[in-house]
């Protein structure tokens, strides 16, 4: 296979109703609702790590005589590596190119041409307003920001705004307050004008608000044409700021040495590629890749010392442990570890006294209150079957096994083997029926302890934890009380939540171990594992399979379709939610769900195969615009009928789920858990052909090649080693030359 260009790959992710923005670095461009997207300039809110910073600058284009010239949103491109924006005018025409450098700059690059014959003299003007000081520097504008998050302690950053070619005029103006609007008419400028004086810095001691502009003055002849880039750098230091600006204003956006293209070439050059006569397949493999590195982080500072990627936009803009197991799937399928391993670090560095690991980790510090339980211990495992990496084993063991005994001995207090739940908030599923049967208020607590209900799926998490912690232990003691635990888990699992008169694993309650009447999705999570057997598997027939439970036309909701608070539109005691776990469809289940159908199916029973094959094809299609395979999206939680998603919330482009893992492993069949072989093994998804090419495994690189013509074919770093006339199962020996 001829690995397509990255470029190529950008290309294909273009479309005409999209954004967002970003370049790996700490500074992000994605407003969940941009009020201002059709203006030229950034006034919507960006983020620097995880705070919001709003506004940023504002453009304005001038005539000779100083009036502004209206311009008119005429066209809209995105990839993502830039945003392409077209305006009209009086007799002119203005296209601008945005983009966030990897260093941390809002950058954009305006080409205006002059539709008139005769001759124009325009001005660009870059402007902002913002509730501190501005001071000048050289040509230059400072601000420093005080950005504040919820219960961490707040950041202190710097921007500084600057243009190119440079400057004939700046001024700083101090003004009571005005709407914060990108309308030059509401700035001081508008008539008091720039001029000489205004170069002079201005406190902001009796004002509310301080405005600073630049003006670049144009002399364009008839029909010529000319280019002004304006831009923010961002830092946590003037010098930091000042510097981002300068490079973004040495190397704009659409040159030769344009540094986002060169960050998202770079990125994309280390992924496995995919070709796939399923448009659907291809478009979500390639957008996911997207996601994944508009929330990368690759140079982090302040509490971050490691790489790492965020859950999503917005307030998601952090390291959140409850997502970062997904992620460590999807991360695994990169060239190197550095990223999946930089992420668990992020966790590690900032464990607690006691043994806990935070829910989000923010560039200030972490919230006190945040937890949530994650599956760390299947995501350890997938990382290691791809990367083997003994010597970060052994850095991280420690960690995750203090881990686990505060686990056990704050959660399982009582030491049944299972697993409790405190709050709704801890699970990342609130307002679910499960922990109304807890507590008939779960839905109102708060972050504090409000009630106890042991899990299904954190029992799980902890079982799977305590495999790896056996299977990667130091030394024979050890392996050996983990494997112990384990045990005890597992058992506990199967003799008091698998309830037998429903053939399904429910939540029970601390002290007699009464069992809920909630079928929630989490009661599918154990058929992952080792523990069930074919009894177990009236959970998925009866069940999962069952349209008048889980088998929803989009499939698979939080809760049984017969639940008394089931709602497919998230709404809860009359109120439409945020985060409803009633009935929603939610892509974190969706991953699981699939895991569990097809570990099921080729352990215990191959009927199940063709099922698995379609709820991945119906996952997959889910995460699309009204079905059209060139606007692929992931939002949060889906409607389980009609497929709509949460738009209301804004927050697309949400890392809560796998799915590269999902396709590498199922649609090509590539496996990963023989130590000894490259498996392949692709479930019956009829596809007429697809190409998987450069994909890690160890030390090796594996492509497969499938097309009816020339049937299934496995090669190991460039060289055919086994080949079938079908798309059936594989297997070579991973040291076959």
């Amino acid at each position: 296979m001829v690995r397509p260009a990255a470029a190529e790959v950008l290309e294909s992710l273009a479309r005409p109703d999209k954004w967002y923005l970003g370049g790996g670095g700490p500074l992000l461009w994605a407003p969940p609702f941009p009020q201002f997207l059709g203006r030229p300039g950034c006034w919507d809110r960006a983020h620097y790590y995880g705070f919001a910073l709003a506004p940023v600058f504002a453009l304005a284009l001038l005539a000779g005589d100083g009036r502004e010239i209206p311009l008119l949103a005429a066209g809209r491109d995105w990839r993502p590596d830039r945003l392409l924006q077209h305006y009209t005018g009086s007799d002119v025409e203005l296209l601008e190119r945005r983009a966030v450098t990897p260093q941390g700059a809002l950058v954009s690059r305006l080409r205006l041409r002059n539709l008139a014959a005769h001759p124009q003299r325009l001005s660009v003007v870059l402007w902002t307003a913002q509730p501190g000081p501005i001071t000048a520097h050289g040509t230059d504008h400072l601000a420093p920001r005080r950005l504040e998050h919820p219960r961490v302690p707040p950041l202190e950053v710097w921007l500084a705004f600057g243009m190119a070619p440079p400057p004939q005029a700046a001024a700083i103006r101090a003004s009571e307050p005005v709407p914060s609007l990108p309308r030059w008419d509401l700035t001081p400028f508008a008539g008091l004008g720039l001029d000489a004086d205004g170069w002079r810095a201005r406190e902001a001691a009796p004002a509310a608000m301080m405005f600073a502009a630049q003006r670049v003055d144009l002399e364009l002849a008839g029909h010529a044409a000319a280019e002004v880039v304006a831009a923010a750098g961002v830092g946590l230091s003037p010098a930091a700021a000042l510097a981002r600006l300068g490079a973004a204003r040495t190397a704009p956006p659409g040159d030769e040495g344009d540094p986002t293209r060169a960050a998202w070439e770079r990125f994309l050059q280390r992924v496995p590629t995919f070709r796939c006569s399923d448009p659907y397949l291809e478009r979500a493999y390639w957008y996911r890749w997207y996601t994944v590195f508009l929330n990368t982080i690759e140079a982090p500072e302040g509490a971050y010392r490691h790489p790492f990627v965020c859950e999503g936009i917005d307030y998601f803009r952090a390291p959140i442990s409850y997502s970062a197991p997904a992620l460590l799937r999807e991360l695994r399928w990169l060239d190197r570890p550095e990223l999946a391993q930089g992420l668990v670090r992020t966790f590690l560095d900032h464990q607690r006294d006691d043994g806990s690991l935070p829910g989000h980790v923010f560039a200030t510090g972490v919230r006190p209150e945040s937890f949530y339980h994650a599956n760390w211990g299947a995501a350890l495992r997938a990382l290691g079957q791809i990367h083997p990496d003994p010597a970060f084993v052994a850095e991280v063991y420690p960690a995750f096994e203090r881990y686990a005994e505060w686990l056990h001995r704050t959660r399982d207090p009582d030491d049944t083997g299972l697993i409790d739940v405190w709050n709704q908030f801890e699970t990342g599923q609130e307002y679910s029926p499960r922990y109304a049967f807890a507590q008939p208020d779960a839905g109102d607590a708060g972050w504090g302890q409000a009630f106890r209900l042991k899990g299904v799926d954190v029992t799980v998490y902890a079982y799977q934890l305590s495999r790896w912690l056996a299977d990667a232990a130091p030394r024979p003691e050890r392996r050996a009380v983990w494997n112990a635990r384990a045990r005890r888990t597992g058992a506990a699992l199967l003799e008091r939540c698998w309830d037998e008169a429903r053939g399904f694993f429910v939540d029970v309650l601390p002290g007699a171990l009464a069992r809920s009447p909630v079928r929630a999705a989490t009661g599918l999570y154990p058929c992952a594992t080792d523990l069930v057997s074919a009894q177990h598997l009236r959970a998925l027939w009866e069940h999962l399979l069952d349209p008048a439970s889980f088998w929803t036309p989009v499939p698979v909701p939080t809760v049984s379709l017969d639940d008394p608070l089931f709602s497919p539109d998230g709404v809860w005691r009359e109120v439409r939610r945020n985060c409803p776990w009633n009935g929603r469809v939610w892509p974190m289940v969706n991953s699981h769900v699939v895991e569990a159908l097809v570990y099921a199916a080729e352990r215990l029973d191959s009927a199940l195969l063709p099922r698995a094959a379609e709820l991945l094809q119906r996952f997959v299609r889910t995460l699309f615009w009204d079905a059209d395979p060139a606007r692929p999206n992931c939002f949060e939680h889906y409607h389980p009928f009609t497929g709509t998603p949460s738009a209301f919330r804004g927050i697309d482009d949400y890392l809560h789920s796998w799915l590269v893992d999902l396709i590498v492993q199922y649609a090509c069949g590539l496996r990963s858990d023989d130590p000894a072989h490259v498996v392949v093994r692709p479930l019956p998804l009829g596809l007429e052909a697809f190409e998987l090419d450069d994909a890690p495994l160890r030390s090796r690189r594996v492509s497969l090649r499938w097309s009816a013509p020339d049937g299934l074919r496995l090669f190991l770093d460039g060289r055919q080693v086994a080949a079938r006339p079908d798309l059936g199962p594989l297997a070579v020996a991973l040291d076959a030359r």
